[in-house]
């Protein structure tokens, strides 16, 4: 090992790489490992909600969404909303330059701080970059002001260290550093705990004869900062006691008021287990066995992408910072231990606010990597420390090169994972439309398990269909069975009304408004259904959807609309395969259009569309064009068909038979169907 570094070494030694190239460099890492799949990625979570506002271009409506949650950030919205529009690759790629300026800014203020370990402090931003804490960066929407924030506070830190070392302009940069406290402060309180690693920072630049002196000149430095501080904790507090439902109120505060020590135990608690999450625990999901599976071949791509460019950082790094290590210059300036006190302060301080509202960062639950994300700094900065005090002197890089595989590897197959989610989203969206191009305001849209992963899609739905330039009001409202109805039965299907508000939005409905859709997950599992009562002897419905059924009023959808959905958020209209046919013949039959599923159904199978193949095997979706087929006289077509679904799967021997005792007794006698009806009778074995 030692001997192949030596030769790379020396051949690295004829190439010239200058240090401004760092910046590039980290910009590299993040295209690489967040920018892999941009152009594929879509809206997630609370990425709708604004999405929706941006839509109906009613920006005044943004005043309510952040009134009783962060009104100081709507600044942000008005900024961005009208500059980025409703294309998901304008807020991608602003997330990610926000990331990749506040790592490159986070470096800068490093290295101002410590000017004699601009390697090490590469090495923290590096990691800071691909930390596997926060993984959730295709949530552009919903996190890029999380990252903006971040860059604003590494600016005001970076702004007051240039104040005390160039005081012929301490006026322009304490100016600076307090505007953009002030503005770091305005989108968010989750990087308000890192302000009190100030303090620290002008301890450490202001070096005086004695330590009282130093003390006084830090607390002096720190009054302006500490003032602006402490008036925006006492609005911030002041605010959250008026809001009942704030998310954010600082409950461990009122909790150490009325019983103290408890308090401090269970904060001690989470101290602890939140500093092994964020310090150790949070890399297992890079090393979990599953990521090694040959059955998922993205995995081991991942890793393969991750080796090259890891590959590629281990070279440059030896170039530009040979892998030596200069201990008395460490130990000289004392850097080890103020490496240890700067990078535990700020681990610490970064979970201070989720702390304060009772809340951890280890507690596992989707989206909750959001609240470590202030202390990823500080953690980088202890990673890094332990390398450089355990790790020989020509395996640093090395080391250091193998955490960021690990890291690049995660954040790709998170990426992945996003992008498959946007995938099944456009297909849902789509087949919705089809098969409801209007849905009835006030409609309530049930099912029993989630529709795509990273996504509640009530505000989706919304943006799917016209809202009339009223986003305030809501058309349609989603639940999942087991947040509501399962717990409620009894009233749902008594009729209830059903009323919700949140952040400004509002839905007005009634149970008996209802539609229920439903996937099938197994090996059938082709298209979104809509169903209704005649779905009840559907073998693979849940015994939660069938107990729904009668909520579901299919007369809230309507065919009179000719306008689709917005291109830039939902993409062009699908190629017409096989769901397209499903989902229109399933909307032509419910209002009676025999002739023109007859037509459907000819021109899919025309396309190699058939009972039989894997695309268009579901029983359930063949339906009708059964019914079809029969009643407008085809009915060989009909029996073929028949015939061919039931051969397929035989659970649905029961729903087949009724739709032929159905036919039997609808349609009058006539030669060609008395003479099919016996042989499909027989063929299912259905009891007369």
């Amino acid at each position: 090992m030692m001997q192949t570094l030596s030769k790379l070494r020396t051949r690295l030694s004829s190439l010239c790489i200058a240090g401004w190239t760092t910046p590039l460099s980290l910009l590299v890492v993040c295209m690489v490992t967040f920018g892999w799949f941009l152009p594929q990625l879509g809206f997630y979570w609370d990425d709708w909600e604004p999405i929706l506002i941006l839509k109906t271009n009613q920006l005044s409506a943004f005043q309510d969404y952040v009134r009783t949650y962060r009104p100081t950030s709507i600044w942000v919205y008005y900024l961005f909303g009208p500059l980025l529009g409703i294309h998901p690759i304008g807020w991608h790629i602003l997330a990610l330059l926000l990331r990749w300026l506040t790592v490159v800014t986070a470096l800068w203020t490093l290295n101002n701080l410590w000017q004699s370990h601009q390697r090490e402090n590469l090495f923290i931003a590096l990691l800071f970059c691909i930390y596997p804490i926060f993984v959730q960066q295709p949530l552009a929407v919903s996190y890029y002001h999380h990252w903006l924030a971040f860059l604003l506070y590494f600016i005001s830190i970076l702004a007051m260290i240039k104040a005390l070392r160039h005081p012929q302009r301490f006026v322009f940069w304490t100016t600076l550093a307090l505007i953009t406290l002030l503005l770091h402060l305005s989108v968010m309180e989750y990087f308000v705990g890192l302000e009190l690693i100030r303090p620290l920072i002008l301890y450490y630049l202001l070096k005086q004869s004695s330590q009282q002196k130093q003390f006084k000149k830090t607390l002096l430095h720190w009054l302006p900062y500490l003032i602006t501080l402490g008036v925006y904790v006492f609005w911030r507090l002041q605010f959250s006691s008026q809001i009942t439902d704030d998310p954010n109120r600082p409950v461990f505060l009122l909790s150490f008021l009325e019983r103290p020590w408890g308090a401090l135990k269970k904060l001690s608690q989470m101290a602890v287990q939140d500093l092994v999450y964020v310090l150790f625990a949070s890399w297992y999901k890079t090393v979990k066995p599953t990521n090694f599976s040959f059955s998922q071949p993205f995995s081991i791509f991942s890793f393969g992408i991750a080796a090259i460019l890891a590959g590629f950082i281990f070279l440059y790094l030896l170039k530009i910072y040979p892998d030596t290590i200069d201990t008395s210059t460490k130990k000289a300036d004392h850097w080890f231990q103020k490496c240890f006190v700067f990078g535990i302060t700020a681990t610490l301080f970064g979970l201070l606010p989720i702390w304060t509202t009772g809340r951890q960062a280890s507690i596992e639950g989707m989206f909750a990597d959001r609240f470590a994300l202030a202390s990823m700094f500080g953690a980088s900065i202890l990673t890094v420390l332990l390398i450089e005090w355990f790790i020989q002197k020509n395996r640093k890089t090395f080391v250091l090169c193998v955490l960021l595989l690990l890291g690049i590897a995660l954040n790709l197959r998170t990426a992945n994972e996003y992008r498959w989610s946007w995938v099944k989203q456009q297909r849902t969206y789509w087949q919705l439309f089809w098969r409801a191009p209007k849905i009835e305001p006030g409609t309530v849209l049930l099912s029993d398990a989630e529709l795509f992963p990273y996504v509640f899609p009530t505000f989706a739905f919304n943006t799917l269909y016209p809202q009339v330039n009223d986003p305030a009001n809501l058309h349609f409202w989603f639940y999942y069975f087991g947040r509501s109805f399962a717990s409620d039965t009894d009233n749902w299907l008594a009729g209830k009304p059903i009323e919700e508000h949140f952040r400004g939005f509002s839905f007005h409905g009634h149970s008996y408004r209802s539609l229920v859709l439903f996937q099938e997950t197994g090996q059938h599992a082709n298209c979104l259904w809509v169903l209704n009562q005649d779905d009840f002897h559907d073998p693979y419905l849940t015994d939660t959807i069938r107990a729904a059924l009668p909520l579901s009023d299919l007369s809230r959808i309507r065919i009179d609309s000719n306008q689709l959905p917005p291109k830039e958020i939902f993409g062009s209209e699908p190629p017409h395969e096989w769901c397209y046919f499903y989902e229109k013949a399933d909307l032509l039959q419910q209002y009676g259009e025999w002739d023109d599923i007859a037509t459907l159904a000819d021109t899919a199978l025309q396309l190699g569309y058939t009972p039989t193949r894997s695309q268009s095997n579901s029983p359930h979706e063949w339906l009708p064009f059964i019914e079809a087929y029969a009643r407008t006289g085809h009915w060989q077509k009909a029996k073929e068909l028949t015939l061919q679904s039931y051969a397929t799967d035989h659970n649905y021997q029961l729903l087949l038979c009724n739709l032929w005792n159905t036919l039997q007794n609808e349609t009058a006698p006539i030669p060609e169907n008395q003479e099919v009806f016996p042989e499909v009778i027989n063929a299912l074995e259905c009891l007369q």
